[in-house]
């Protein structure tokens, strides 16, 4: 299977949009997010990368593989700091296009890298911009 990113976007979205810290897999299954071998291997992308890690630490995400079918103990997730990263830079439309026309077949953490080296840059500018507005503002 290969990593869809739209796919990924979606669901970084259901950590984003929680209410709570945590989400569990009914989450995902509550905002019909319906393919469960997707949603796993997606979710163990994100586990492989340390962008999702459990809230109950010395506990395992709770996904089990029984024959083709999964054994589902409601573990509570969350994002790591990384992950967060990652959700800004697969959110900003322009970095996802692109990656899907152009790095489609980049190893992840190729894709990784470059969505935090997008988010330094973008933030670069805006501190350029903001400290020369400082700047005029105070002569």
């Amino acid at each position: 299977m290969r990593i869809d990113y739209t796919y990924l976007n979606e669901l970084l979205q259901v950590f984003l949009d929680s209410k709570l810290p945590t989400v569990t897999w009914n989450d995902f299954k509550s905002q019909r997010i319906e393919d469960d071998h997707k949603l796993v291997f997606h979710i163990e992308i994100l586990e492989d990368n340390n962008l999702i890690v459990e809230s109950l630490k010395g506990s395992q995400l709770g996904i089990h593989g029984i024959s083709n079918n999964y054994m589902i103990n409601l573990t509570p997730w969350r994002l790591s700091s990384d992950g967060h990263d990652f959700a800004s830079a697969l959110d900003n439309k322009e970095f996802l296009m692109q990656l899907k026309s152009e790095l489609k077949n980049a190893p992840f953490k190729v894709v990784f890298e470059g969505g935090q080296k997008l988010l330094s840059h973008y933030a670069k500018k805006q501190l350029d911009k903001l400290l020369s507005e400082d700047a005029s503002t105070s002569h």
